[in-house]
């Protein structure tokens, strides 16, 4: 209506325009209101288009505004992405590479076992006689204050020798390592307090003996006094700073403290010092874990296993990072080669079982555990984890089986069935209550 009245408003100032100057002075009030007319209907027009505009161009403006955020958001998602993906990668080739080094090893160990058989093999003649058995080694020298008894003193401290001089002398006495040497075959008969009144003797002789504060140190490590091991650690440092296993010990008495990352400091000082100090390590690998830094437990297990490749705890507990990191597969292989080098460890079996079980693998999960169990009877968490294979597997009884068997032997595992998924399936059957309540079905 508007374009309309606009058109008509034109055409007939047109026609005024085309009159001459007599009419346009006779009418002014007709020519005043066509351009007020014309005038109107502009700025309606106007002001339509502009509102009819104004919303789309603000969004683009506004578009255009946030654009550089929204790229650079994305460039950066990409990047952390990329970088998650590398570090995996990187993560999964030293992982392949350490396991191939360790295969293409035990190739070359059994290669040179079987040329050395070959080499050496000699095929018997009827005239030549075989070589007369090697004798006996001679018995091991005991040290002066065992050298009439055999045994420690009463009080810890090594005696004199008591064997009369043939040639007049006075009897030696012992020296600060005859009474280091003697601590520690009481340290290692497990008589930790004896053994620590022999290093204090030996220290008492030569204060300057960094071995006997470290040795010290480690009994009262046994004897759960972690401040006093601490403490003769340092003293151990301070007299040799460059004592990778003082650093190494102190680290595993701090871990006690729950001082994890002051350990994981000490324990890079002695890799520092000493770079082929497989347990070193692989207790570094420990702390990682402690402070759930996985992907660098898992480099520092790697490191341990370039050094000493037949170390079984190493390959247990790298198995255990990369099934905390839900990589299953790889904690499976870690697992069956700790099992490989130590067939007896437990753990290794239970912990396989229980990666096999949360890859879906619960046939091989049975096996596991059964195996652990046939070490280790009294584990409630083998019983426990077997239940739950079973009850992923729909086999009800076999699961109540396993799961009293847990519960026998601790009492908390009532406690964890209630939210347990795999048991959602009969966790309202009446003997499944009745094994949780403590009455199960005869």
């Amino acid at each position: 209506m508007n374009i309309g009245k606009l058109a008509t408003a034109t055409v007939l100032a047109a026609v005024l325009a085309t009159t001459g100057r007599g009419v346009a002075q006779t009418t002014p009030p007709v020519e005043e209101r066509v351009r007020e007319l014309v005038e109107d209907s502009v700025e309606v027009e106007v002001d339509r288009v502009f509102d009819r505009v104004s919303p789309p161009l603000t969004a683009l403006f506004v578009l255009l505004a946030l654009l550089p955020f929204f790229g650079a958001l994305a460039i950066w998602l990409l990047l952390d992405k990329i970088e998650k993906r590398a570090d995996r990668y990187s993560s999964d080739l030293e992982s392949l590479k350490l396991d191939a080094v360790t295969e293409l090893e035990t190739l070359l160990a059994e290669a040179r076992t079987t040329l050395d058989a070959v080499r050496s093999y000699r095929p018997p003649t009827e005239t030549t006689a075989l070589p007369p058995p090697p004798p006996p080694p001679p018995p091991p020298s005991l040290p002066p204050s065992q050298a009439e008894s055999g045994q420690p003193t009463s009080n810890g401290k090594p005696p004199a020798t008591e064997e009369a001089p043939s040639n007049g002398k006075p009897p030696t006495q012992p020296t600060p390592q005859d009474c280091c040497k003697q601590g520690n075959a009481l340290f290692f008969q497990g008589d930790y307090q004896q053994a620590i009144a022999n290093y204090d003797l030996a220290i008492q002789m030569d204060p300057g003996y960094h071995q006997a504060w470290s040795n010290r140190g480690s009994a009262f490590f046994h004897l759960n006094k972690y401040e006093e091991a601490i403490a003769s650690y340092e003293r151990a440092i301070q007299l040799k700073p460059d004592y990778a296993e003082a650093w190494n010990n102190k680290a595993g008495s701090l871990v006690k403290l729950d001082r994890v990352t002051e350990a994981l400091e000490c324990y890079d000082r002695a890799v520092k010092l000493k770079p082929d100090y497989a347990e070193a390590w692989h207790n570094r690998g420990l702390a990682c874990m402690e402070l759930d830094n996985l992907k660098e437990a898992v480099s520092s297990y790697n490191r341990a296993l370039k050094i000493k490749a037949d170390y079984a705890e190493a390959w247990y507990n790298r198995g255990r990072a990369f099934a905390l990191a839900e990589r299953y597969d790889e904690a499976v292989k870690s697992f069956e080669r700790s099992v490989e080098l130590q067939p007896n460890l437990h753990p290794a079996w239970r912990d396989r079982g229980t990666a096999e079980l949360a890859a879906g693998q619960y046939e091989a999960a049975l096996g596991s555990f059964d195996r652990a169990a046939q070490i280790q009877p009294n584990d409630p968490e083998i019983w426990y984890n077997k239940a739950r294979a079973h009850a992923l597997q729909g086999n009800m009884s076999l699961s109540l089986e396993s799961l009293q068997r847990a519960i026998d032997l601790a009492p908390v595992y009532r406690e964890r069935t209630a939210n347990e998924p795999a048991f959602d399936a009969f966790r309202d059957d009446e003997r499944f209550q009745q094994t949780i309540d403590g009455n199960p079905t005869p």
